[in-house]
């Protein structure tokens, strides 16, 4: 088989996969944008956790212009496991907006592929006569 023959074959493939790819694609980042948010809504903190006297907890927060916040939480059990689940929360969040950082990135990346395809199929299809 001749490689134009085996490109348009290639193409054909790619284009009937690709609404189903797409799909997936969109209803994963759409999810990940949904759990940011859900994430976000539940409550979230950037701190460390620091225990005074070892069981008076803490929430130490980055420096900011100098000062750093502290937040007392206490060693009520309820209070201490909330604190810790922001924490997560906030830790979740994080990867999740890698990931959404990452992906986007790649759709990007791909965006200019599909340019360039975009405009060798047009000036094959002018070179055909398809206007």
């Amino acid at each position: 088989m001749s490689i134009a023959l085996n490109t348009l074959s290639q193409l054909e493939r790619f284009a009937s996969a690709a609404p189903e790819t797409l799909a997936k694609l969109r209803q994963h980042r759409a999810g990940l944008v949904k759990a940011i948010k859900a994430l976000e809504r539940a409550g979230l903190v950037d701190a460390r956790p620091h225990y005074r006297e070892g069981k008076y907890l803490y929430l130490v927060y980055p420096q900011r212009d100098g000062e750093r916040k502290r937040e007392y939480i206490g060693a009520e059990p309820a209070k201490v496991k909330a604190a810790f689940a922001r924490i997560d929360r906030f830790a979740a969040r994080a990867a999740l907006l890698d990931q959404l950082a990452r992906m986007d990135r790649a759709l990007a990346a791909l965006s200019m592929e599909v340019n360039r395809i975009d405009g060798a199929l047009r000036t094959l299809g002018k070179a055909v006569g398809d206007n």
